[in-house]
């Protein structure tokens, strides 16, 4: 008899460092014998605070493993891993072999809309606004520029929490020295990407003109 070793690692740490149990992986093998053998669910396990399972005594031969759960903050790997038991020799009771699953972190985007909050004042191009986006340790973590729809995506980041604030203003408006919030949850193990979107309202400069009115005075000279 043998036994599969499953180990999990996260495949890019500076994503999020999430932690490793909890993965559900499913063990697939034939089931049977003589001309009945199928391909049948011979085993489930779930890993532990290490990342790492361990399967039942199993037949020597074969096996399919594949993911069924990843855990909070992972993206399902639907990849199927073979292993294969393989006699030890006469003095080990049970034959081994390892596999190792890298999972990769789900990253996020922020997705940054820059507006006009009064188009009648004066509609003024929306690109070159430029924000910094920072994370919840107060470290800047990327500064994004708006296009001509006044749209400016991030890089893709750790899910979190994050501020966005404008730091330079385009022609023809006022810089919006407000504070925003920007989260990037967890949506699912089937999304590798997840995004939140983030709306910002500038207003244009306005002016006035100031009229001053002078007296004109004739002097008269006389001789």
């Amino acid at each position: 008899m043998g036994k599969i070793n499953i180990k999990k690692t996260n495949a890019n740490v500076a994503m999020g460092d999430y932690p490793l149990a909890d993965a559900v992986f499913e063990i697939w093998g034939a089931i049977g014998g003589g001309d009945s053998v199928i391909l049948g669910l011979v085993d489930t396990v779930t890993t532990d605070a290490k990342g790492e399972a361990q399967s039942k005594a199993l037949k020597l031969g074969n096996y399919t493993i594949k993911e069924k759960t990843a855990p909070y903050g992972f993206v399902l790997n639907t990849n199927s891993f073979t292993a294969k038991l393989e006699y030890a020799g006469q003095d080990e009771e049970f034959a081994y072999t390892t596999v190792t699953i890298a999972e990769e972190p789900q990253r996020g985007v922020i997705r940054l809309t820059k507006t006009n909050s009064n188009p009648s004042i004066g509609d003024y191009a929306l690109n070159g606004a430029v924000f910094e986006i920072r994370n919840s340790a107060g470290t800047l973590v990327d500064t994004i520029t708006t296009n001509a729809s006044g749209q400016a995506n991030s890089k893709e980041l750790p899910l979190g929490s994050y501020t966005v604030t404008e730091k330079t203003a385009p022609y023809g408006f006022v810089r919006n020295k407000n504070t925003f919030g920007a989260q990037l949850t967890y949506a699912g193990q089937t999304v590798s990407v997840t995004y939140t979107d983030v709306v910002i309202a500038e207003r244009p400069q306005t002016g006035k003109i100031t009229v001053t009115n002078h007296a004109s005075v004739t002097c008269g000279l006389s001789q």
